[in-house]
């Protein structure tokens, strides 16, 4: 055998790819591209949906100062706790649905049509400012202190289109009484509008151009799952008045809502008081509080009731109206975190005095 035929037999030997080879290589370079793609929508095109995740604790006494005042050293913690809001993808809206953490809120119940999130971030940021003082005030009062507060009532911002508001209320409307008690504080009228249930009738008492009006508004609700009653306005205070004694001040930090307002609230009244509020314990809370100490409820309990876990927490302040979603979340879980219902600031601290071992009414001068 020569050379060239051993070359020859090669060639013939080398197999020819067939169409139907050819159309195997074409459907698998489609699947792979398909594929990519429906990864590529998975992974970074966002659904109509946030989702609520716990976020971190913080320490209440780095947010509260009283210069000029003599404070005490408490042997433990204060804790307000947060939720994280974050857009959903589709990866993350299959994720949420086995993951007990994470709340999914459809994104028109947060960002009603013609509401921005910098619009939200504005209200949420009143609402802390509004909470803040208000905070303040129940806790002077608490230690012994004369506090006097007033306002101008509070605006309606912004109506969301389909809402139980629309058609009822206008922009610049000043609420000044709500079921025929007087409204100071946005907080304040929030938290009485939740202590209600959707589909109840309740009248509001507005300024309009210089005139008083009677308004009578069916409260809807947020969602078919959500059973919080809602006007469908944002509200802000107009013209808050407070004569403080002394000078507290807390730092936000660019944490909005008013969530935090009871835990703001102990907080001064431990610093305030000679008593250790805490007893030693890890304490965590949330809820909004009114100027009369009423405490309201918030949203994202679940997220919550991680986040107090996260942190070691001995016991948790809860609001009444959150209680019953915070057990559900707590159930099953390995912890040793007890939950408390309050429902003024009142009930707070008599749990809070049950586990330390002290007395509410040593409270109530302070250190004056």
């Amino acid at each position: 055998m020569t050379a060239t035929d051993t070359r020859d037999d090669i060639l013939d030997e080398t197999p020819v790819r067939s169409e139907s080879s050819n159309a195997w290589w074409i459907l698998s370079g489609v699947v792979m591209f398909i594929g990519t793609v429906v990864l590529l929508v998975a992974f970074f095109v966002e659904v109509p949906y946030f989702a609520n995740l716990p976020g971190p604790a913080f320490r209440t006494d780095e947010f509260v100062t009283i210069p000029g005042q003599e404070t005490t050293e408490s042997s433990g913690d204060l804790y307000m706790l947060t939720v994280l809001r974050e857009s959903v993808t589709l990866v993350g809206y299959v994720q949420a649905s086995f993951d007990d953490r994470i709340s999914l809120i459809p994104r028109d119940v947060i960002l009603p049509e013609g509401r921005t999130s910098e619009d939200k971030k504005r209200a949420d940021q009143q609402m802390m400012e509004d909470s803040q003082q208000v905070a303040i005030a129940v806790a002077l009062e608490r230690t012994g202190y004369e506090v006097s507060f007033a306002s101008d009532g509070v605006e309606v911002g912004e109506i969301s289109p389909g809402s139980a508001a629309e058609g009822v209320f206008e922009e610049a409307d000043v609420i000044v009484a709500f079921e025929g008690d007087p409204v100071f504080f946005s907080g304040d009228l929030v938290s009485r509008i939740q202590e209600r249930s959707i589909g109840d009738v309740v009248g509001f008492t507005v300024l309009r151009g210089g005139e008083e009006l009677d308004l009578k508004v069916t409260l809807g609700g947020r969602d078919p799952g959500d059973p919080t009653p809602i006007v469908g306005v944002t509200i802000f205070t107009v013209g808050s008045r407070f004569d403080f004694p002394i000078e507290v001040l807390i730092e936000s930090q660019n944490i909005g809502g008013p969530s935090a307002g009871m835990m703001f609230s102990v907080e001064i009244i431990d610093q305030l008081s000679e008593v250790d509020v805490t007893g030693g314990y890890r304490i965590a809370g949330t809820g909004t509080i009114d100027s009369d100490g009423t405490v309201g409820p918030i949203g994202g309990i679940q997220q919550k009731v991680f986040g107090a876990m996260n942190v070691g927490a001995d016991l948790m302040l809860v609001p009444e109206a959150n209680f019953e979603d915070a057990v559900a979340a707590l159930e099953g879980k390995k912890s040793d975190l007890r939950l408390v219902s309050v429902g003024t600031i009142d009930d707070a601290l008599q749990a809070l005095a049950d586990l330390g071992g002290w007395s509410v009414e040593s409270l109530a001068h302070g250190r004056q």
